[in-house]
C-alpha cells in the first residue's frame, strides 16, 4: 500500500504482478476477440458464494469478510483461498487470465 502524502485520506494499492508472485497475482479476465464477445465479463453467482453484497443494494466498497479479518486484514491463507475461487470461476466460464498487455502510446 503506497500512501499519496498530498491526499492523506486516499490510499492507493498495488497489486503484485506474476513476475513478482506466481502464486497470488493480480490479473484480468479476459477471453479471446471475436465480434460476438465486445466485452465478456465473468459472472460471479451466487453472490454470497464469492462474500458479495446482493445487486441493487445501491453501496460500494463495502469490506469482504469482515469477520474473519484479524487487525483490520484478512490473513494471507484467506486471501489464498479467496484468490483461487475467483479462478476457479473465471476458469469455468471460459476466461483467461491476463497479466500482460500492450499500452497504447501515451500522447
Amino acid at each position: 500500500m503506497a500512501i499519496n502524502e498530498d491526499r492523506f485520506y486516499l490510499k492507493y494499492f498495488r497489486g503484485l504482478s506474476f513476475k513478482e508472485s506466481s502464486d497470488c497475482f493480480s490479473f484480468s479476465p479476459c477471453k479471446i476477440y471475436s465480434h460476438s464477445n465486445f466485452h465478456d465479463r465473468p459472472i460471479l453467482r451466487p453472490y454470497y458464494k464469492f462474500h458479495l453484497q446482493k445487486p441493487g443494494t445501491r453501496t460500494v466498497c463495502v469490506r469482504l469478510m469482515r469477520d474473519k479479518m484479524y487487525n483490520g486484514s484478512l490473513p494471507l491463507d484467506e486471501i489464498k483461498q479467496y484468490w483461487n475461487l475467483i479462478v476457479s470461476e473465471c476458469f469455468s466460464q471460459g476466461f483467461a487470465l491476463g497479466v500482460f498487455f500492450d499500452l497504447p502510446e501515451i500522447v
